[in-house]
Order: C-alpha cells, then structure tokens, then sequence
C-alpha cells in the first residue's frame, strides 16, 4: 500500500507487530526486575524516603500493567490487519478472475 510516496508492505506491518511485543515484554521485565531491586533494598534501607519510593512504585504496578496490554492490543490489531487484508486481498483476485 502506498500513501503519497509512503509505502508499507504487509510484511513490514507484521513485522512491527512483532518488535512491539518484544519490546513490550523487555519493558515489562525490566520493571519487574527494578520492583524486585527496590523491595530488596527495604532491608537495606529503612528510611520513610524508602518506604515513600517503594510505594509510590509498587502503586504504579497497575498502570504499567495497563500499558503493557494496550501495546500487546495494537500488536494484535496490526497483526488482524495484515489477516484481513490478505483475506480481502484473495477474495478480490478470486473475484475478478471470474471475468474472462
């Protein structure tokens, strides 16, 4: 397809699709890992700064969620899109190869 000298192919489509994910769960575990680092130092640092920090953080754990699946939602509308443009894509040219 192509947009005033833009073009995106299908494979180009599918393959962002993919890179989010990747990119998405990269996210995703490395803020899992600085929940975990942050919660270790509590033995280490005992301080109302500490526990403020903590729980600041630990409070956005929902929103993070949030985020992560709205990345994973687009992923898959990318993904259902390319599908539905082949789908729509064959059926055309199944069509128009009635006319003969």
């Amino acid at each position: 397809m192509a947009i005033d000298g833009l073009k995106i192919t299908l494979g180009e489509v599918s393959k962002t699709a993919g890179q989010l994910r990747t990119f998405n769960q990269t996210l995703s575990t490395k803020l899992h890992e600085i929940k975990t680092d942050m919660n270790n130092l509590a033995q280490y640092w005992e301080s109302d700064a500490s526990s403020t920090i903590r729980g600041n953080f630990n409070a956005l754990e929902p929103r993070f969620e949030e985020y992560r699946q709205v990345v994973d939602n687009y992923a898959k509308f990318l993904d259902n899109t390319v599908t539905y443009y082949n789908d729509a894509e064959s059926k055309i040219n199944n069509n128009a190869s009635m006319f003969k």
